[in-house]
């Protein structure tokens, strides 16, 4: 992802996660860092695909910087199809949330699909989203 165009503000989120217990009053930076998407990759050391150790993701998420107080150190060992390894886990630095993509309709003058920069408008929300050509 290139650009989050929304305007940026801190929210206080509070994160429960069963592995590693509740993390209150952090502090989510809403100008999103990554946007992940579901992708079936081959290796030459994994030539049929995916690796069958989770379910098949099918949406889209957006990830947000957290800045949470300090947690204990942690550790946990972790198997995934590039092998077993040892992490030492941290307090949390990124959330991620499931998101759904909005249909753009048709753009204005200075739009990407015009050549420039302008306003795109959400089918479902209404809401004007801006966008820029690459």
């Amino acid at each position: 992802m290139r650009r989050d165009f929304s305007s940026s503000h801190r929210e206080i989120v509070d994160l429960f996660n069963k592995e590693f217990g509740p993390e209150t009053g952090c502090q989510l930076i809403t100008d999103a860092s990554f946007f992940c998407t579901p992708t079936a990759k081959f290796s030459e050391h994994d030539p049929d695909g995916d690796d069958p150790r989770g379910r098949e993701l099918q949406s889209d998420f957006l990830c947000y910087q957290v800045e949470c107080e300090r947690n204990p150190l942690r550790s946990i060992v972790v198997d995934d199809q590039f092998g077993q390894r040892l992490l030492e886990i941290l307090d949390a630095k990124m959330l991620c949330t499931p998101t759904t993509r909005i249909p753009l309709t048709a753009c204005e003058e200075t739009a990407p699909a015009c050549g420039g920069v302008g306003v795109w408008r959400g089918v479902s929300s209404g809401r004007n989203v801006r966008a820029i050509a690459v």
